[in-house]
C-alpha cells in the first residue's frame, strides 16, 4: 500500500470513530423539547405523535419525519423545528383556526380559511361560527381540502373574525356572498376581494346584528338599507 493509501486508511478510521463517539456523547442527548404556538392543543398530544423521548442523541432524531408527524394532525401546521445545542429541540407551531363549518349529511364539519377540514363532529361544535351554504364542497375528511382557498366566502370569514359570533351564515349568490346576522338581517356583498374588504369596513361602522333589514353593500360606496 502507497503512504498516501495508508494516510487515507487512517483518516478514515479516525472519522468513524469521531462519528461514533459523536453519536454517543452524552453531551447531546435530547433533554428538553420546546414547542412554542399552541392555543388550545396540548403539548402532549405533540409528543405523543413524535415520540419523542429523552435520551435519544439529537443529530439521529430526523427533523423531517417530526415535521410529517406534526403535520398528519389537521389542527397544526408546523413553523419550525431546530436542534438547539447541546440538548434541546425547539418546534415552532402554528394552529389552524376554524373561520366557517360545512354542514352535509349529519355532519359538521370546521373549516379554516385556506379551505381545509380541521375537525368533524356529529353534532353542532359549540362554536360562534356561521355556516357556509351554496358553496361547492369537496371531500369532508380530516385535513382535506373541502373547499377552494379562494373562496369568496372563506374571504368573508376570514376577514370579519371580529363579526364572527354576530353572523349565523355566508350564503353563496351570483353576484357576490351574503352575510346573514343572528337576528335575520342581511349584507348583500359584491363579487371581489377588495371590494369586499372595502364593503367589511364600512359594515364595521354601523351597529350589527343587522335588525332584519337587507344592507346592500354590492356598491360599497353607495350602500343601500331596506326593512320591512
Amino acid at each position: 500500500m502507497s503512504r498516501m493509501g495508508r494516510y487515507m486508511l487512517v483518516f478514515t478510521v479516525i472519522l468513524v470513530a469521531g462519528s461514533i463517539g459523536f453519536l454517543r456523547s452524552p453531551a447531546f442527548r435530547l433533554e428538553e423539547v420546546v414547542i412554542d404556538g399552541l392555543v388550545s392543543v396540548e403539548a402532549e398530544q405533540i409528543l405523543e405523535a413524535t415520540d419523542l423521548q429523552g435520551g435519544r442523541h439529537l443529530y439521529s432524531i430526523s427533523l423531517g419525519e417530526i415535521r410529517r408527524q406534526i403535520d398528519s394532525d389537521p389542527r397544526i401546521d408546523p413553523v419550525s423545528i431546530k436542534r438547539i445545542l447541546p440538548g434541546q429541540l425547539e418546534i415552532i407551531v402554528r394552529e389552524r383556526v376554524p373561520v366557517v363549518v360545512v354542514v352535509r349529511g349529519g355532519v359538521f364539519a370546521q373549516v379554516d380559511e385556506e379551505g381545509r377540514i380541521i375537525a368533524v363532529d356529529e353534532s353542532w361544535p359549540g362554536l360562534q361560527l356561521p355556516v357556509l351554504t351554496g358553496y361547492e364542497v369537496g371531500s369532508l375528511d380530516l385535513g382535506a381540502p373541502a373547499l377552494d382557498p379562494e373562496c369568496n366566502g372563506l374571504f368573508v370569514a376570514a376577514n370579519a373574525a371580529d363579526l364572527l359570533p354576530y353572523i349565523s351564515e355566508i350564503r353563496s349568490a351570483e353576484a357576490g356572498p351574503i352575510l346573514v346576522t343572528v337576528d335575520g338581517g342581511e349584507y348583500w356583498f359584491p363579487a371581489t376581494d377588495s371590494e369586499i374588504s372595502e364593503a367589511l369596513e364600512r359594515i364595521r361602522e354601523v351597529a350589527l346584528p343587522g335588525s332584519g333589514c337587507v344592507h346592500d353593500y354590492r356598491l360599497p360606496e353607495r350602500p343601500v338599507r331596506r326593512c320591512p
